[in-house]
């Protein structure tokens, strides 16, 4: 233990409050790419394809980028590179201006999300 830097409190309420967040933004949202657009204010808009959904991936992203600029999150710094990386891609305007939300833009949410869960889970050992 290095005595000039004190020790990581780690609060495991918030840390289980981001996984219950993103295993809900991986499992219960559908990762089907529909033949017509779908709305925040659809009846069903439990789909990934939303840009929506893309929003809350990243607020929740940059929320835990921030808990980890407190001390407060002993993650690891490439992990927490990856998500400065993926919130700067979904809020680029390349992005935000795209007519429709592709497969591979879906496949780099999810790879995050289960980065981050896997890291999460690991803290909580």
């Amino acid at each position: 233990m290095n005595p000039d830097k004190p020790p990581v409190i780690i609060d495991k309420g918030k840390i289980n409050k981001y996984l219950v967040k993103l295993n809900e933004l991986k499992s219960q949202y559908s990762d089907e790419i529909s033949s017509e657009l779908v709305h925040s204010n659809d009846k069903d808009s439990k789909f990934k394809v939303r840009k929506g959904w893309f929003t809350t991936v990243t607020l929740w992203l940059g929320s835990i980028e921030k808990t980890y600029k407190k001390g407060s999150l002993p993650i690891s710094a490439a992990l927490v590179d990856r998500i400065n990386e993926t919130i700067s891609l979904f809020t680029s305007k390349e992005f935000v201006d795209k007519e429709r939300v592709a497969r591979e833009d879906i496949d780099t949410a999810n790879g995050i999300i289960d980065e981050t869960i896997r890291e999460l889970e690991r803290v909580l050992q």
